[in-house]
């Protein structure tokens, strides 16, 4: 699938008259530097090359915050993270550079060429299935896991996440996490998820992030 860098955004909007304009150079930050469209297969959709700062906005700045509270917490220990949907690993590489002693793994089912510049000792990247994914986390557990928009594509068409297959997949991440363990949701889950997942093990916590109207979910392993 071919990459389309910012100034071919009047491109693609010529070529597609009926697709939401404001919508596309908002996502596609035409006034931003680092981020990049994937255009094909028939529709449209975005592959944004962010950076740690713009990830950790829009977990309204919850995520380095908990990274920064599990050094704290767990000094003598290896802390492992996990990206689920790490696109070109940006954000994920910028993690690693600056806690080296943390084992970091971004996860994607699309694999990215800048993935072999960005891996490092403490960096790996997984281009892989769920399942795969699922058994190697029970072996290896982490402590944190975040996903910003990797979650979104087993959202399906609920405008809050909340159906079967989101669900049936985050019961099974629990495994994959060490107790006290977190999931980090950039978007709110629905009622019917947060009831099931509570009964499943986890206790679920919505967070308020600037400019958003929409919350964080927070998934914490308790059993």
């Amino acid at each position: 699938m071919p990459f389309f860098k910012k100034k071919l955004v009047q491109k693609i909007i010529k070529e597609n008259p009926n697709i939401d304009r404001y919508k596309l150079e908002k996502e596609a930050g035409q006034s931003k530097k680092g981020k990049r469209i994937i255009y094909g297969h028939r529709k449209m959709y975005f592959c944004i090359h962010s950076s740690l700062k713009e990830i950790d906005r829009d977990f309204g700045h919850n995520l380095i915050k908990e990274i920064n509270l599990l050094k704290k917490t767990n000094r003598n220990k290896k802390i492992r993270i996990l990206d689920w949907g790490c696109g070109t690993g940006r954000a994920i590489r910028e993690l690693a550079l600056q806690n080296k002693r943390m084992e970091f793994i971004g996860f994607s089912k699309d694999s990215y060429i800048e993935w072999k510049n960005y891996s490092r000792k403490n960096l790996k990247f997984a281009h892989t299935t769920f399942p795969i994914l699922e058994r190697y986390l029970k072996k290896n557990p982490v402590h944190l896991m975040y996903s910003r928009l990797g979650i979104t594509h087993l959202a399906e068409e609920s405008t809050k996440f909340e159906s079967i297959k989101l669900i049936n997949h985050l019961m099974k991440l629990r495994e994959g996490l060490i107790i006290g363990g977190k999931i980090l949701i950039a978007g709110e889950i629905g009622d019917i998820a947060k009831e099931t997942l509570e009964k499943s093990g986890f206790a679920v916590e919505f967070r308020d992030r600037p400019k958003y109207e929409e919350k964080i979910s927070v998934l914490t392993r308790i059993k």
